[in-house]
């Protein structure tokens, strides 16, 4: 208990050294309970008023086995959290060693990068490698289609890392905006804006609208009037919750849920200029009353670590706490099931990435084997978060608005859902509910919905007849498919090296023959698995040159957190992504199925369906060639 209370907060003194100059000093104190490596690495931009103009490294005074005294690089928050365990008695030594701004990315600040994007320092020129090359094993199949010779390809999508990676589209205007809605304020072409989204993003004014809609919150039809009138009472029903705290929780539950959550708030983009500040201020007060509201209306999945990191963009952007909250329960209407102790959404999750790598880049799955990282825990936070952490601030937002962009619309059929499933059986055992207690009665309206959006939006069409006219073919998931009932539930990784399974060591460097259809692919979100296979061939050869083991891999990237190159992740992300979902590779007879169940179980669903997805070939087929000419430079 006393070397706990010691920990309440650890004295730290810093030397800076940069070349000829005078040494400089810096003493304070911190509480390690809630400093994390960027929080720190913040402090001492103000602390020696770099004001981002230099980078900088880090490295704590400890002694080796010898006794003998060593400075330690401070890489990682497990790197912190080591030298405050190990090294803060009477107080913890560092040192900062400046750097010329040419030998490393230049930063504006910890946790905002400068527009001109940045990766790791640590890949040399020699390392360079083009889109084309890291790609080829995904794309050979498109490219042979179009007739187009790889070295025309290679001349086109030849980036390097110095580079800029200009946006296909620029982001969507108020003026643009409008366009999408009728004189009643009707969105009229919801699937025609999500692609638009997916190519150019939104202009930073104008998330705070467009959001509603790409976080399902608004329902199909709403005029702008009525859209004002429903955030309105649904505001009014997120302080109405908020009241009632007291009422639907212990108070001994209430303190648990509270204490946790604003242990990770004080954690969470605090170098933001949003989030920056006292402790007590109205934002980091208004993100934990949001996510203590939430935990306490959804018992079944309560407050996890990383729910602030899925609200904290949210809030930023919204600047109001009720429509964040509405816009939280959306998001979470998909994600919940990430922070659920069983697991499994992840490990479905885990299996369709690797599945993906192995289809994408065998020689490379085969090397992680070779190394026992290929069950890709070092790739959890990305899956749990969707990538939020692993970019500078704003270019998340972006990345994020492109990724939701990606799925169908799934409006609320009445309105957005504030309360949990408890909170809903509770209020249909007291004779309010009724919908819901008719869900054995057969499919509704709702369902028979969200089975015409199941293909996936930004693939084209096919019509019945082609369909039904390919040959039977069995396709064989290696990995499992997400339905599969004997799929494994891992826990989520702590730290250390994982062990592969006995059963992978047969598999290694075998492309798998098919993948997942789009529907089922990622648990209903692929494109964030192209994100996460884009990264990882971003850092492919500089992984394989340099021999990384797990833990090695483990700390790469985790020096990488918010430093990734969003514009060629995504430049990257969005080629594979169109070749898989134009190719055969996860076709299956699923589509058809959808098709017959629609047919029998309402009278104009079918023509429906195929009104609405004959419209999305069309666009697709239009803005998918532009995409492509785009990038590769053949013709029409």
């Amino acid at each position: 208990m006393a070397a706990e209370e010691e920990r309440g907060v650890v004295r730290v003194r810093v030397k800076k050294s940069e070349g000829m100059l005078p040494t400089e000093f810096r003493s304070f104190a911190v509480d390690p309970q809630i400093t994390s490596l960027e929080v720190l690495q913040h402090i001492l931009v103000r602390a020696f008023e770099l004001n981002g103009k230099r980078t900088f490294g880090i490295s704590y005074l400890s002694r080796d086995r010898g006794g003998v005294e060593v400075y330690l690089s401070l890489l990682s928050d497990w790197d912190l959290d080591a030298a405050f365990v190990s090294a803060a008695k009477p107080y913890l030594q560092l040192k900062i060693d400046i750097k010329p701004s040419e030998d490393s990315p230049v930063l504006e600040d910890w946790d905002i990068i400068s527009p001109k994007d940045v990766i790791s320092s640590d890949l040399l020129p020699g390392e360079k490698r083009s889109l084309a090359a890291a790609a080829l094993p995904f794309t050979q199949s498109l490219l042979s289609q179009v007739g187009r010779t790889l070295s025309k390809v290679q001349q086109a999508l030849s980036w390097t890392y110095g580079e800029e990676v200009k946006p296909f589209k620029p982001p969507l205007s108020d003026t643009e905006f409008h366009s999408y809605l009728n004189g009643q304020g009707q969105l009229t072409r919801p699937e025609e804006l999500r692609l638009r989204i997916y190519h150019g993003g939104v202009e930073p004014s104008l998330r705070k609208v467009v959001w509603r809609y790409l976080l399902n919150v608004y329902p199909d039809g709403l005029t702008g009037q009525e859209r004002m009138d429903y955030m309105k009472r649904k505001t009014r029903e997120y302080d109405r919750l908020k009241a009632e705290w007291t009422a639907r929780s212990s108070p001994e539950d209430l303190e648990f849920i509270r204490g946790n959550v604003l242990k990770d708030v004080l954690r969470t983009d605090r170098a933001h200029p949003y989030y920056a500040g006292s402790e007590d201020s109205p934002h980091l007060s208004a993100l934990t009353d949001l996510l203590t509201t939430y935990a306490i209306t959804h018992p079944q999945v309560s407050y996890c670590q990383g729910m602030s990191d899925i609200a904290s963009p949210i809030l930023a952007v919204m600047d109001n706490e009720a429509h964040a909250f509405i816009c939280f329960c959306g998001i979470m209407k998909r994600l919940e099931g990430n922070f659920r102790p069983d697991g499994q959404l992840m490990s479905v999750k885990f299996q369709h990435l690797k599945l993906l790598l192995r289809y994408s880049d065998p020689e490379f799955y085969a090397y992680l084997v070779s190394r026992g990282a290929d069950d890709l825990f070092f790739c959890y936070r990305w899956i749990l978060l969707e990538l939020k952490r692993e970019f500078a601030f704003e270019d998340a937002l972006r990345m994020l608005e492109v990724t939701w962009s990606s799925l169908p619309p799934d409006p609320p059929e009445t309105e957005v859902e504030l309360l949990g499933p408890a909170q809903e059986a509770e209020k249909e055992g007291a004779g309010r509910g009724g919908a819901r207690g008719r869900a054995g009665a057969g499919p509704g309206p709702g369902e028979q919905k969200a089975r015409q959006r199941r293909r996936h939006m930004l693939r084209p069409w096919r019509a019945p007849a082609l369909a039904t006219a390919k040959p039977a073919t069995s396709f064989s998931f290696l990995n499992g498919r997400a339905e599969s009932p004997a799929t494994p539930s891992p826990t989520p990784p702590t730290t250390g090296r994982q062990t592969p399974s006995a059963g992978s060591s047969s598999l290694d460097g075998v492309k798998p023959a098919s993948l997942p259809p789009p529907q089922e692919f990622g648990k209903g979100n692929p494109f964030m698995l192209f994100l996460c296979l884009s990264i990882l061939l971003e850092h492919r050869d500089h992984i394989v040159k340099n021999s990384l083991d797990y833990n090695e891999l483990a700390m790469h990237f985790d020096r990488l957190v918010r430093r990734h190159n969003l514009a060629r992740v995504l430049q990257r992300a969005k080629a594979l992504f169109a070749d898989y979902l134009q190719s055969e590779v996860w076709d299956s007879e699923e589509g058809d199925e959808v098709l017959r169940v629609q047919s029998e179980h309402s009278n104009g669903g079918l023509a429906f369906s195929l009104e609405w997805f004959s419209l999305l070939s069309l666009l697709l087929t239009k803005l998918e060639h532009e995409l492509l000419n785009n990038m590769w430079g053949h013709e029409s």
